[in-house]
């Protein structure tokens, strides 16, 4: 009984931590009741125990609940966990120094994409992601290069999670189109997305392994077009592919011959 309690009050924890954070304005407590459906005294409880943690933060002006700065010291903490972002900081900066553009390392969460780490251009033109940000796995080169490499059973899984929501002329827009895309990614060892997210933009990406051999992230290159010529991305594609097979090998992937 004591157990089923206890997992109850963390659900309702994480609900109201999850409702504080997502919200694009600041709510106040009034607000999270109504959205959480939760009882007023169970919320005024859960809040204060939020706020003794430093998971979120009052502000006594607007009366309205915030993030707290603990969530930042407890994502700092895991991704500096992540065995593969270790592993792979050199060849990220590697790549950031061979092409300029912006670097980013995935991994896969349900049917989106989740950036663990990233290195910005070094050019005026940067491109917004962040850390901890998800994207689409249909229309991404980093979600594509992971969705090639799942077995099976996962990859019909994922790809039935997919809005294909269509964001440019270029976007796979169904199922049939996607799995197509992804047998011939399979087998080049490479992902594009050919301005299938956003307008002008094209990426490289390539897989990252396991020691059992099982799909665990990606890398990619962003490339602005205006500023990069097709001969350009042809030739970055062995490079992108070489340091995704080092930080495979570094994980203890061992490439059949």
């Amino acid at each position: 009984m004591q157990a089923t309690k206890n997992t109850t009050s963390l659900k309702k924890a994480l609900q109201l931590l999850s409702c504080i954070t997502k919200a694009k304005q600041p709510l106040g407590f009034s607000e999270l009741v109504t959205q959480t459906k939760i009882p007023k005294a169970t919320v005024h409880r859960i809040l204060a125990n939020l706020q003794q943690e430093s998971l979120i933060r009052f502000d006594r002006i607007s009366e309205c609940y915030h993030a707290g700065y603990g969530l930042l010291e407890l994502a700092q903490s895991t991704w500096e966990n992540i065995e593969v972002r270790q592993l792979a900081t050199d060849q990220l900066e590697q790549l950031s120094n061979l092409t300029g553009e912006t670097i980013h390392l995935a991994v896969l969460d349900g049917g989106d994409i989740i950036y663990i780490d990233k290195i910005e251009s070094n050019k005026n033109l940067r491109l917004y992601s962040s850390i901890g940000k998800k994207a689409s796995a249909y229309c991404t080169g980093v979600g594509k290069a992971i969705l090639a490499h799942l077995k099976a059973t996962e990859q019909h899984a994922a790809i039935e999670q997919q809005s294909f929501q269509n964001f440019t002329k270029n976007t796979i827009t169904n199922s049939k189109a996607l799995v197509a895309d992804l047998t011939q990614i399979k087998q080049q060892g490479y992902a594009i997305d050919n301005e299938e997210h956003e307008q002008g933009i094209y990426c490289i990406a390539a897989p990252i392994f396991d020691r059992n051999g099982i799909i665990l992230a990606a890398i990619s290159v962003t490339f602005p077009l205006f500023r990069t010529e097709k001969a350009q991305l042809k030739a970055y594609q062995p490079a992108i592919k070489q340091a995704a097979s080092q930080i495979s090998k570094r994980l203890g992937y061992v490439i059949k011959a």
